[in-house]
Parts: structure tokens; sequence; C-alpha cells
């Protein structure tokens, strides 16, 4: 038989059994909550939606023709339930290689997130200096020393040509 002693001991032992798994179950049940409102919030909610993208820094390529690039990589739905317009899951890399391989007048681009529903485009245009045409075809040579675009001679705009 269990002394008087043993027994109360017994019993407080099993309220803090009791009571901390109690209160683990509680820190369970409150973390899986946050991590399904944060889930919530990142992919589902409105809150990091891209509402507006500025652009600057262009004066031969229209904002619209950089605006019709951007626009399919960042409309429709990864799986088929989150949306790609996610202000965290857009494509940074991938927006910007299309734009520069689309556009070879564009140096350089820098894509901005701006919380919280925003992009922000900074372009760097190159200058052309002087045409160079061999063997048939024509490109522009800019500041840089660098040929970048196929060129008709044709549309010289006043720039020195070289054969």
């Amino acid at each position: 038989m269990l002394s008087p002693k043993k027994r109360t001991r017994n019993l407080v032992k099993t309220k803090r059994q009791k009571n901390f798994s109690f209160n683990r179950l509680l820190f369970v049940i409150i973390l899986v909550a946050f991590f399904g409102v944060l889930i919530y919030v990142v992919f589902f909610s409105e809150f990091l939606e891209i509402n507006s993208i500025n652009i600057n820094g262009t004066e031969s390529v229209s904002n619209e023709l950089i605006l019709e690039r951007i626009n399919p990589k960042i409309s429709g739905e990864y799986l088929g339930f989150i949306r790609k317009n996610n202000l965290i899951l857009i494509q940074n890399r991938k927006i910007k290689s299309e734009i520069l391989n689309d556009f070879k007048i564009i140096r350089d681009i820098k894509i901005k997130r701006k919380f919280p529903d925003g992009l922000k485009v900074s372009v760097v245009e190159r200058h052309p200096q002087l045409i160079f045409c061999g063997a048939g075809k024509c490109f522009l040579i800019d500041e840089n020393r660098e040929a970048y675009d196929n060129f008709s001679a044709e549309n010289n705009n006043n720039f020195i040509i070289l054969t």
C-alpha cells in the first residue's frame, strides 16, 4: 500500500503531465493556425497581388511593348489555384531575360518589388553611335562599341555608316 506522501506525489505528477500535454496541444494548435494564416496571406489573398507596374528609363521602346512581355509572365495560375501575379512568386530572371532577348536596344533592366502591390521596372537603353555594314547585314554600334541590332541601312537616321 502507498503511503499518503507517495499518493500526493503521484497525484501531482499526473496533474503536471495532464497540464503539460494540454499546453503542448494548445501550442501545436496555435502553430498550425499561424502557418495556415501565413500560407493563405502569401499564396491566396489579394494583399500581395500586383496592381501597378511602373516602367521608367525608356526612350525608344514603348512602355506598352514592355508590358506586353511582362503580362503573360504574371497572368494565369500555378497548379490551377495559385495566382502568378503574386508579388512573392514573380520570376524576375525570366522576365528580364525575355525582355533582353526581344529588345536588343535595352542594355540592362532591373525589376524591383514594391511592397505590397507593385513592380518597378528600370530600363537602361543603348545609345547608337554609328551603323556597321558588312556581308549584306547592318548592325548598330553603341557607345561601348558593341554591335547589337540587325538594322536596315535605308533607315540610317543620320548615323555614320561604316562598311
